[in-house]
């Protein structure tokens, strides 16, 4: 028994020792790569938006005047969500639902909402409603890669 615990004792450091360089080796790695992965990322954003917002312009203009025929209200959507660290933006989307849809307090949405509009349920199917959302990308609010951002109502639901 003495010489089981005489062998542990001298070996413990070492691990330790092993475990704090691997962790500091992990870390320094990390420091080191993500600043250039950021840059990279942020590039890819602000040029996949940027295309994606030029070759899209006339069918976004194209959806917002539909969406004004089918309903009164603008056209657009805006909606205050967190995005990175917990800090609020204001997100746009391409308005699906009546102009009062939250009336009575923020709520998801069902399969057939009646809140949507009859040009709203197609938008919204196909995911043409989140069209305006290259500008939050373009501008920094959020990325291409990364967790959707969400409602602060419904971010504390999930904590």
């Amino acid at each position: 028994m003495k010489i089981v615990g005489a062998q542990v004792e001298i070996v413990e450091p070492f691990i330790r020792e092993y475990e704090e360089q691997a962790i500091y080796t992990i870390k320094d790695v990390k420091q080191k790569k993500q600043p250039v992965y950021l840059v990279v990322k942020r590039c890819f954003d602000v040029a996949a938006s940027g295309i994606a917002g030029m070759v899209l312009l006339l069918p976004m203009l194209a959806i917002a005047a539909l969406i004004k025929l089918d309903s009164e209200g603008p056209a657009l959507y805006k909606q205050e969500r967190l995005g990175k660290n917990g800090k609020p933006f204001m997100m746009y989307k391409f308005r699906s639902m009546k102009v009062d849809a939250e009336a009575n307090g923020p709520q998801w949405a069902g399969k057939d909402d009646d809140r949507c509009t009859r040009l709203g349920k197609i938008i919204r199917k196909s995911r043409l409603d989140e069209l305006p959302q290259l500008w939050n990308i373009f501008i920094g609010d959020m990325s291409i890669v990364g967790p959707r951002p969400e409602r602060a109502c419904f971010y504390e639901e999930f904590e």
